[in-house]
């Protein structure tokens, strides 16, 4: 994932569908297992901006998806797809160069 810069991604998500998809990505947080592999200052960026009301920002998103992808790479792609957003295939794309 190193190859993708998900501050541009984020920022290329309408602001419109943000508190969906925001919503949608702390589901997969919550729900994750494995919440030891989220390293302790995505954790603490995550809830600044949550705290902040700043959650649906461009870095409140990039956040938010780097935490859903550590944790559960596959759904947060799948809610991307869901939806349809050009972030699924710029995402995708790099998670199969490895």
């Amino acid at each position: 994932m190193s190859s993708v810069n998900l501050l541009d991604v984020a920022a290329q998500i309408p602001k419109s569908i943000r508190s969906a998809l925001s919503t949608q990505l702390i589901d997969i947080l919550l729900n994750a297992k494995g919440g030891d592999k989220l390293p302790s200052s995505l954790a603490k960026s995550f809830l600044y901006l949550w705290q902040k009301d700043e959650i649906e920002g461009d870095e409140g998103v990039k956040v938010l998806l780097e935490a859903a992808l550590t944790l559960d790479s596959e759904a947060a792609v799948n809610k991307l797809k869901e939806l349809n957003l050009e972030a699924y295939e710029t995402i995708r794309k790099a998670m199969q160069k490895g």
